[in-house]
């Protein structure tokens, strides 16, 4: 088992396709880590991943961004 951490710029159009492969990985038994921010951050652990902010939680730029809804 592995420990892989997912860094990306907090934007619904790069966080959506590496949910496919972050399941896959998760499901082969592997620890996954996004390291995200604002409410996706908060999106992708309800998905059940582990998450960790690299950018403050209320930075303006990202705090509201989601990859469920516009």
């Amino acid at each position: 088992m592995s420990k892989i951490g997912i860094w990306m710029f907090p934007e619904a159009g790069h966080t959506i396709p590496s949910i496919k492969v972050a399941e896959d990985l998760r499901a082969r038994g592997h620890q996954l880590i996004y390291l995200t921010a604002g409410v996706i951050g908060q999106e992708l652990a309800a998905l059940g991943f582990e998450t960790h902010d690299f950018l403050s939680p209320d930075w303006p730029e990202v705090a509201q961004r989601s990859i469920f809804r516009p």
